[in-house]
């Protein structure tokens, strides 16, 4: 289980998120960060890769992130309103 201070970090992270706020993700990403979203085949390494990623995908949907744990770890189903096609990656 994600600890307090861990837990208070991903739901800023979530927040910003599905606000689609990238100056509150920017101050929120590590240097080591990496993302996964499945079914897409790539994987993002590091803070610019991912802030890019982020950039042209989270702005123009209503994303809705899910808490779950994936590899033992705190992790999010991020999910769009029904009916929502996500663009093209």
């Amino acid at each position: 289980m994600a600890e307090p201070a861990d837990t208070t970090v991903l739901d800023r992270y979530a927040e910003a998120f599905q606000h689609a706020d990238l100056d509150r993700l920017v101050d929120l990403v590590r240097d080591d960060v990496v993302l996964d979203m499945p079914p897409l085949p790539q994987i993002y390494h590091g803070r610019a890769a991912v802030l890019d990623f982020l950039a042209d995908k989270v702005g123009g949907h209503s994303w809705r992130l899910v808490p779950t744990r994936a590899n033992r770890q705190a992790a999010f189903e991020c999910h769009l309103p029904e009916g929502c096609t996500p663009c093209p990656c």
